[in-house]
């Protein structure tokens, strides 16, 4: 009697996957790399909380120094002499 048939390839199957995207190898990497940037994620949102916090903390900056000059157009060609 024959044990029954389980699927996938045969036994001394050249062509099996010996490298590339399933293999144990890639599947660990893309897990630490998956694991990375959760962990960057978490930093991030970390580091956003405290800045939110420290500019909740900060006294409001009062400054001493005179308002900025207000923008003036040029004069139009015609008031300084020169003809178009």
């Amino acid at each position: 009697m024959t044990a029954p048939n389980r699927g996938g390839a045969p036994k001394g199957n050249t062509n099996a996957l010996k490298s590339g995207r399933h293999t144990a190898e890639m599947r660990a990497f893309r897990l630490r790399v998956r694991l990375a940037l959760r962990r960057l994620a978490y930093s991030v949102a970390s580091a956003r909380q405290e800045l939110q916090r420290l500019r909740m903390d900060a006294p409001v900056a009062r400054c001493n120094h005179a308002p900025a000059q207000s923008v003036t157009t040029p004069p139009a060609a015609s008031t300084i002499g020169i003809s178009a």
